[in-house]
């Protein structure tokens, strides 16, 4: 299995355990909008590095964020209510799960610089 397959279906998966939920302003259920969000912008931000990796932290944030959104206007639409405080943990999950997966799950970018020529990473790998 492809591993844009494995996370849609592991995403999938995890958004169909959460749609019988019912949440309220807690703190459990804004840490889960969080969670949620960062586990989105995460898998997002993996799949980017593929094709945009100069802008994958900003698409795997933007598509957390967009999650929470479009979940929120759901909820409204069923009776439910949008809660702004919703849209805001999930923002702020997208944020810390993109920057995560950006800066010390993926490698890092190499760019040409106009200035100093290209610069590069150093990678370590260790097995346990």
């Amino acid at each position: 299995m492809s591993r844009s397959l494995s996370l849609f279906a592991g995403l999938a998966l995890l958004l169909a355990a959460a749609v019988p939920a019912r949440a309220s302003d807690s703190a459990a259920s804004e840490a889960s909008h969080a969670a949620g969000g960062a586990v989105i912008a995460g898998a997002v931000t993996y799949l980017a590095d593929d094709h945009w990796p100069k802008y994958r932290g900003w698409i795997g944030f933007s598509a957390g964020t967009l999650a929470g959104i479009v979940g929120e206007a759901v909820d409204s639409a069923n009776g439910n209510g949008f809660s702004g405080l919703d849209v805001a943990a999930t923002a702020l999950g997208a944020a810390i799960g993109a920057f995560v997966t950006d800066q010390y799950i993926l490698m890092p970018v190499v760019e040409p610089d106009s200035e100093q020529g290209a610069y590069l990473g150093v990678a370590g790998r260790y097995r346990f």
